[in-house]
């Protein structure tokens, strides 16, 4: 079976649960490949930087449970 090596997930920081980005995570444990997180931001770059260093921290934490 061919294997993924890099992996790109989409989050929306206007949504508390991030599904794409769970799946993200698993595949890209499953597949010991690289990912990569983006979002489309409309505030200002300083709340948007907070709000997501939160996300990923919360993900980053979800993804050693998974």
């Amino acid at each position: 079976m061919q294997r993924f090596k890099n992996i790109l997930s989409y989050v929306n920081l206007a949504l508390d649960e991030h599904p794409a980005l769970e799946r993200g995570v698993r595949l890209a444990r499953h597949n010991n490949a690289r990912l990569t997180v983006m979002t489309v931001i409309e505030e200002h770059p300083a709340q948007a930087h907070n709000r997501a260093v939160w996300c990923l921290r919360r993900y980053a934490k979800f993804s050693h449970d998974v």
